[in-house]
């Protein structure tokens, strides 16, 4: 049996921690080894609003930037873990940078879980790296998904103040940013089954557990899908045909995109509530619109 592999890119630091407890639990059954993506360009944290937004366009359409080179010995590995975060409803730049490499190409023939942890919309970004671990011919075993558990309400300002700021403790009557440690905790114990699954299947994918969200609903589902696919796309190719530089023009633009965003949240989560209640989330639907291997 050969090693596991984590490829895995944070910058704020949550994915790193989820990292570790995979490495935890896959290591209690299968050798595993950790690499870390870094990009060229870099991505400070926190972020300023101004490069927050202008990171936009260039997620939706993979405008990625180059990384530098993990030197892997793909030979050692059959089964790869990819951990990311989400921007914009897709993977963080680095990933789809390092994705995009020649060195990515080392996936072919290997077994790929995709690992992602987001405030709670997954589902656009998991499609991105399904579809690319077939184009580079790895087998995509699934994705497991780590959604913060907040409130809607509340998370729609715990989230930006976190990445704006840093600052992701509780105040006033608003939650703490980000995942708890029980969802780490579940993360690490997921990873213990896949290991366990892994090693007695002898490498057989097929064996493989069931891997999915920890947040699964129909409208969130929804939003994911008909925000990346009719809204995002559309704006984030206006904006990099008009203005494919950073600039005064892309940020004008920017600001205009960031507005009708707010309107798109007030007058379409309603409707999509409203729908999810006459389904009442049944599974039929999540897996309909779910993210399947």
């Amino acid at each position: 049996m050969k090693k596991a592999l984590i490829v895995y890119y944070s910058q704020a630091g949550q994915t790193e921690r989820a990292v570790e407890h995979l490495a935890r639990g896959l290591g209690r059954a299968v050798a595993t080894d950790l690499r870390r993506i870094e990009p060229d360009e870099p991505f400070k944290f926190p972020w300023s609003m101004r490069n927050f937004f202008r990171a936009f366009p260039r997620c939706v359409q993979s405008v990625a930037p180059r990384t530098r080179p993990l030197n892997l010995r793909w030979v050692d590995y059959d089964l790869v873990l990819l951990a990311y975060p989400v921007w914009f409803l897709s993977p963080a730049l680095p990933m789809q940078g390092f994705l995009l490499s020649e060195e990515a190409r080392g996936l072919q023939g290997k077994t790929v879980i995709t690992v992602a942890t987001c405030r709670n919309l997954p589902l656009s970004a998991g499609i991105w790296m399904k579809d690319r671990i077939a184009a580079l011919g790895g087998y995509f075993a699934g994705q497991l998904a780590a959604c913060e558990l907040t409130p809607l309400w509340a998370s729609f300002v715990t989230t930006p103040r976190w990445m704006l700021t840093g600052r992701k403790n509780a105040f006033w009557f608003f939650p703490a940013a980000g995942l708890s440690d029980s969802d780490f905790a579940q993360i690490e114990a997921t990873a213990a089954g896949i290991a366990h699954a892994w090693a007695a299947s002898n490498g057989d994918p097929a064996r493989l557990p069931v891997l999915g969200s920890n947040l699964n609903r129909v409208s969130l589902l929804m939003m994911d899908r008909i925000g990346h696919d009719l809204f995002f796309r559309p704006w984030s190719r206006l904006i990099l045909r008009l203005f494919p530089k950073p600039g005064l023009g892309q940020d004008l633009l920017l600001v205009l995109f960031r507005m009708s965003l707010v309107v798109l949240i007030i007058c379409g989560s309603p409707c999509i509530r409203i729908f999810e209640s006459s389904v009442r989330n049944h599974p039929s639907w999540i897996r309909k619109l779910g993210l399947k291997p």
